[in-house]
């Protein structure tokens, strides 16, 4: 058995499977396990970060949140123990051990088991006296001193351990047992850490508590972590040395190995080695390790017998300062935990030891953490071990716990456990029924792991409350299994909450490749620093390339490898006329369908499946569409089916299996359940059996319709079948679940409900211009994906739109409560203006958060009359007085006063004049909330209006500008007038002068102070007043900047984000490169960075193509894929983005995503170094410098181009191109020769920091060529 064992881990799972993939492939072996040795960081969520004891800069989520919900899979069994940087409120949950996800074992806060023939133990957290006598008395949430004190090891649990009496193969422990750097290389660990030598001096380096541990259990390994810094050590064991270790140590016995060797304290009398008299900080050290309650930094040893002049103490570059609680009298607490410590082991050593073979050695080995260029990982091979890698309890150890469990405190107090005979006829006993009662299989630790907490959403940040409450303490089912086991009481967290699995979102493998095998993004080298991601074969490589029907004209660019944001559905928008090619990645949301002949609508595959009847009560949510959330599990368990081919159906395709997960919801045609399609979260439709003609006429019409329509608002239709003249029809499945669902939870903001609204009217927009009408449109018909993106569903009564279509139709057919009053009528007309009336009343829902217009009233007879008499319900008066012009205009009795649906999708984005005429009267006046983290507008705000989402490829300014032009609603207070015809006149003179003062802000001219702050507080008018979103980014760059006004970063990032939630492309890419940059108080944030670029992508926006490059090109979010990274660069470069364009020129030069090309890289760093860029024009003259090394052989004559280039790159203060150009006029290359001048570059040169041009001014005043000769002035 081949054994992988890891120091820190700090969070870095995927970094620490790649390597040990890496040394598989090297070394030709499978590694058969992996131990890790604390600090390894189980965060789930948010809210786990809550529950930790580091500095906010240091809290991240790390990788294990994915292998928690199931995106990856461990790729080999690992076990783990804490640290003290953990995420204590989880692993308190498994205190005698458990599953924290699929395959990674915790081992608790002290445990035994056997793995694969193995016996290994290991016990949790770290050693301070203050804590060590107390009970667990924590609770979560935590305070901050609780955050500390919980993964402080405790004497009850050292006390079970050194129980322990057969031998162990295997120990873990995050920190070092104290004394053992004396069996290794002291020396050298000192040379390395000199910040030891003071603690190793005063016999504190490392656990007493451990070293208790260690001298009881004697293990053939003893593996540790804590001190980043890799450690061997060998401990003798001599019978006579061990029959006394306990009585006459309080650290180990010196080696005798090397003579010359200088002994370092741990004795009193021994000679101190001289400390170093200044502090020793590695400046290149990342700073993520210990914290300050460590035992390093504690006085544990009793006070010497003689007085020594204590050494300095040296600070410790690896160690995070956290201020912990102070404890007083500490070293008292120290002294009277280390007389207990000798108190136990005496009693301890009193017990006489059963025959038992223990190891004459303990090999010890400390790993440091994941990090490039460090030891932190190392291979072991048992070879006498053969055995599978299962994993069973420990039968002594099991005895252990249920002899010692009844003597656990969850208290400051901690009683007494029994000792000496007593504890051994327990002990005995209980082993005697563990024999009885836990045999055979019983000993296998069972798989049974549950999320007791969701796992983490990036699309749905957590509130105070939330996190809160997912802190409160869970009640873990492993624990409970555990004790039941052992028929003992369950005292870990034995009120707590239930876990609830099936509510929480759950990770959707993608298709293709499985998602459980090890993470490839990248691979990194132990010891050289280089990471590189290894192109897949090209077995398994996905199609580059693959036919879509157009969906209105729109195109999808390449799409890049996303981790779970954004939306899948999401694509870029281009020119209408440009070509529909895109790139299908394995986790998109809509299956490759092959093309049919002559262009048309692709034939999807079959599906053959056998569908159960449904059962039990149906399930809210409607039955028309895939939506999520609130379907109820069917009562057989979920299993794949594969039929005889159908009789009938679609055109040809490939057969896929169909599996059934639950039931989303029943409607009048059919029920409709969530499954997986082959691997893909689907959601399908299964028609109830019928004969009746019309209601076959039904489903058909359903199903063509589906086919045919094709927009990004329509849930989209991905197959059909039939099974015993059952109809089934597969469809996009949406996990937001239904709007309705969505109003009565109350978590919509103004932004989503105004976003939501159009989106509904963008989907009826494209109905229409299909000649479809829905006929039944409602807030149950409207479906959310996890992204809030909607999707129109159920078109069961949707109609084809002819020249009868609005006449009578024989009778209505709908849902009463969002029904039109002309089809309540007689002779019922249903028209376009009918779906716009449902509109209207969805728009009511949102405003009003009430999922059921006419609450009041249960008879649908009685709301149909009040509609019929033009009785409407009341629009709350929080509502924008904009979107109540809107809904009043869309549930208008009169038909003829409705507003198509391309008029109200124009609400946001319509001219002035336009917006008047529909919603006169202006908003309620509110400003954003300024919130660096999130900047929402609240229920008593007004969202944010999206007048003018102006063109892109012009400044925001300009047509804001334009838009100006025509306002005359500037405040008399403002304007110093009153509000008459003059007013009017001034206010578009001064709005004008506005527009002109930004349009000189963007081109960098000087303003006066005047000028500036008229121009805040005109855009802080637009921004708050009118809601103009290309006011508030004017208002956010101005906080930014402080142009105009103080500057405010908070501030400046609320309205960026307002303007950004509103759809200004401009505002979301300078926050999605805010967070890729960590800017402006923001912590680095590579997914919230994607959403935002990839938003601003979407409008074309070019920078925003920038970022998603470099991005992709660097692995930040997304999978390295330089090919993707060419592609986004190319984008940014042909719209004249100068960082795009020499970014471009260096993948051409390096062969980097795109073939190799000097001609392609000349081309792109000449486009950049005309645009002035200091780079490529450094770059340019460097290649024209050597052609030979990059043009070719056939181009000469380049040095005075060379010249030119570095000449312009200098004069913008480019530090080589400075040297370079110094180094051409001194030697008359490409230029006259000028030595003078020369100088001045190099002075410039060495001014700005560059090395070089010292040193080459210094030779000239050495060798007197060019300068006065001056050996003082070369010096």
């Amino acid at each position: 058995m081949r054994i992988a064992v890891e120091g820190c881990c700090h969070g870095e799972l995927d970094g620490i499977y790649r390597e040990i993939a890496h040394q598989e492939r090297q070394g030709g072996f499978k590694v058969d396990l992996l131990l890790i040795c604390g600090d390894f960081q189980a965060i789930r969520n948010e809210a786990d970060l809550e529950a930790m004891a580091v500095p906010r800069k240091f809290l991240q989520l790390g990788t294990f949140h994915k292998y928690y919900s199931g995106e990856q899979m461990a790729p080999i069994p690992t076990v783990f123990i804490g640290g003290n940087h953990e995420s204590s409120s989880y692993l308190w949950e498994l205190y005698h051990g458990g599953w924290v996800c699929p395959n990674i074992y915790f081992l608790g806060w002290g445990n035994v088991i056997n793995v694969g023939g193995l016996r290994i133990g290991g016990m949790s957290g770290i050693y301070k006296s203050a804590h060590y006598n107390t009970g667990h008395f924590e609770i979560s949430p935590y305070n901050d001193n609780h955050k500390r004190s919980i993964y402080h090891i405790r004497k009850f649990d050292v006390f079970k351990m050194v129980q322990v009496k057969e031998p162990l193969d295997i120990f873990l422990s995050h920190d070092w047992p104290r004394g053992i750097e004396q069996f290794g290389d002291v020396h050298g660990l000192i040379r390395r850490k000199p910040f030891f030598q003071a603690e190793i001096q005063r016999n504190e380096l490392g656990s007493i508590a451990y070293e208790q541990v260690l001298g009881s259990l004697k293990p053939a390994h003893w593996f540790s972590a804590h001190l980043h810094v890799r450690f061997t050590a060998e401990v003798p064991w001599i019978t006579e040395q061990h029959q006394h270790y306990q009585h006459q140590h309080q650290s180990f016995p010196e080696p005798s190995v090397n003579p010359d060797e200088i002994k370092i304290g741990l004795d009193d009398d021994v000679t101190s080695m001289p400390a170093s008299s200044h502090t020793s900080v590695n400046p290149d050290e990342i700073q993520i390790s210990l914290d300050d309650d460590d035992d390093n930094n504690e006085d544990t040893s009793d006070p010497p017998t003689e007085p020594s002049t204590p050494a300095p103490v040296v600070s410790n570059p690896d160690e995070i300062k956290v201020e912990d609680d102070s404890d007083s009298g500490s070293t008292g607490d120290t002294k009277q935990a280390e007389t207990s410590s000798a108190e136990t082991m005496e009693a301890t050593a009193s017990v006489p030891l059963p025959a038992r073979r223990h190891p004459s050695e303990t090999k010890f080995l400390a790993l440091d953490k994941c990090l490039p260029r460090r030891q932190f990982l190392e291979i072991i091979d048992f070879p006498e071990v053969h055995g599978p890698t299962e994993f069973r309890y420990d039968e002594e150890w099991l005895a252990i716990v249920r002899t010692l469990d009844k003597y656990m405190s969850l208290t400051h107090s901690q009683p007494p456990a029994p000792e000496g005979k007593r504890l051994q006829r327990e002990l005995e006993e209980n082993r005697q029924w563990v024999k009885a009662n836990v045999t055979g299989d019983k000993l296998l630790i069972p798989s049974n792991f549950v999320q007791t907490t969701p796992p983490y959403n990036p699309i749905q940040t957590l509130g105070p409350k939330e996190k809160h409450d997912y802190n409160l303490p869970h009640l873990n089912p492993q624990t409970e299994a555990f004790c039941e086991l052992l028929q003992i009481p369950n005292q870990i967290n034995a009120g707590g909450i239930q876990a609830r699995p099936e509510s929480y979102p759950q990770f959707t493998p993608p298709v293709g490749p499985s998602s459980h095998t090890p993470p490839m993004h990248t691979e990194y080298h132990q010891g050289s620093g280089n990471f590189y991601r290894p192109r897949p074969p090209p077995s398994r490589r996905p199609m580059n390339q693959h036919q879509q029907p157009s969906r209105g004209g729109n195109s999808r660019p390449p799409y890049p490898n996303l981790p779970r944001r954004p939306p899948p559905s999401m694509h870029f928008q281009s020119s209408p006329n440009a070509p529909h090619s895109w790139r299908p990645r394995p986790h998109m949301n809509r299956p490759p369908f092959p093309q049919s002949a002559g262009g048309g609508p692709p034939h999807p595959p079959r599906q053959p499946m056998n569908l159960p009847p449904p059962t039990g009560v149906s399930g809210g949510g409607g039955g028309g569409g895939g939506g999520g959330g609130g379907g109820e599990p069917l009562q057989q368990p979920r299993r794949p089916m594969n039929l005889p081919p159908p009789t009938g159906g679609p055109g040809p395709g490939p057969r896929q299996l169909l599996t059934v997960e639950c039931r989303l919801g029943s409607g009048a045609a059919g029920t409709v359940y969530k499954g997986l399609w082959g691997t893909r979260p689907v959601a399908f439709k299964k028609f109830y059996l019928t004969e009746s003609e019309s209601q076959q006429r039904v489903i058909r019409t359903e199903v063509q319709l589906m086919r045919t329509l094709l927009d990004r608002h329509i849930i989209q239709f991905y197959g059909e079948d039939y099974y015993d003249d059952k109809l089934v029809i597969i469809m996009e499945y949406a996990e937001g679940g239904c709007l309705k669902n969505a109003i009565d939870k109350d978590k919509l903001g103004w932004c989503n409900k105004i976003r939501i609204a159009d989106e509904i009217a963008r989907g009826l927009e494209y109905m229409h211009g299909q000649q479809v009408l829905h006929r039944d449109l409602k807030s149950a018909n409207v479906l959310l994906t996890r992204y809030l993106e909607v999707k129109l569903c159920d078109f069961g009564l949707a109609q084809i739109r002819t020249l009868t279509a609005s006449k009578s139709t024989g009778g209505f057919r709908g849902t009463l409560r969002w029904m039109a009053p002309e089809i309540m009528s007689a002779r019922p007309k249903y028209s376009t203006k009918s779906d716009v009336y449902a509109l209207g009343v969805i728009m009511w829902e949102l405003a009003a958060d009430c999922s059921r217009p006419f609450k009041g009233h249960l008879n649908d007879a009685v709301v149909g009359h009040l509609v019929s008499n033009g009785e409407r319900e009341t629009i709350p008066e929080t509502t924008p007085r904009w979107f109540s012009a809107w809904i009043r205009r869309c549930w208008d009795q009169n038909p003829a006063q409705r507003p198509e649906a391309y008029s109200v999708v124009l609400m946001g984005h319509g001219d002035d004049g336009k917006q008047q005429a529909y919603a006169s009267g202006s908003t309620v006046d509110a400003s954003p909330k300024h919130s660096i983290e999130r900047a929402r507008w609240s229920d008593h705000e007004a969202a944010p209006q999206r007048v003018g989402i102006q063109p892109q490829n012009r400044p925001v300014s300009a047509a804001l500008a334009s838009l100006t032009r025509q306002k005359s609603l500037m405040p008399s207070v403002f304007m110093g007038r009153n509000n008459n015809a003059d007013a009017s006149k001034t206010n578009r003179e001064n709005v004008d002068k506005v527009a002109e003062t930004m349009l000189l802000m963007e081109n960098k001219e000087e303003i006066d102070e005047d000028r500036a702050v008229a121009a805040f507080h005109a855009n802080l008018f637009l921004a708050t007043t009118e809601q103009n979103i290309g006011a508030q980014y004017n208002v956010g760059w101005m906080y930014e900047h402080g142009f105009g006004t103080a500057q405010d970063n908070a501030k400046a990032l609320a309205y960026y984000r307002s303007a950004a939630e509103c759809g200004l492309a401009r505002a979301q890419n300078n926050l999605g490169a805010l967070y890729r940059r960590g800017k402006m108080g923001l912590r680095q944030n590579y997914t919230e960075a994607l959403w935002w670029l990839l938003k601003a992508a979407e409008q074309d926006y070019a920078d925003a193509y920038y970022h998603l490059g470099w991005m992709a090109e660097n692995g930040a979010g997304i999978e390295r894929d330089y090919g993707e990274a060419v592609s986004f660069y190319q984008k940014a470069a042909e719209q004249k983005v100068v960082a795009a364009q020499t970014s471009l020129g260096r993948m051409y030069q390096r062969g980097m995503g795109a073939p190799q090309s000097d001609t392609m890289a000349l081309h792109w760093y000449q486009q950049a170094a005309e645009q002035g860029s200091a780079k490529a024009q450094y770059i340019l003259g460097h290649m024209l410098e050597t052609p030979g090394l990059f043009i070719g052989d056939g181009v000469s004559d380049t040095n005075e181009e060379a010249v030119y280039w570095y000449r312009r790159a200098a004069e913008q203060g480019h530090v080589a191109a400075q040297t370079r150009l110094g180094r051409m006029l001194q030697r008359g290359i490409g230029v006259k020769q000028s030595t003078c001048e020369a100088i001045e570059w190099f002075h410039k040169a060495a001014e700005s920091g560059c090395a070089e041009a010292p040193m080459i001014l210094g030779w000239m005043s050495e060798t007197g060529r060019g300068l006065p000769k001056s050996i003082y002035a070369a010096n």
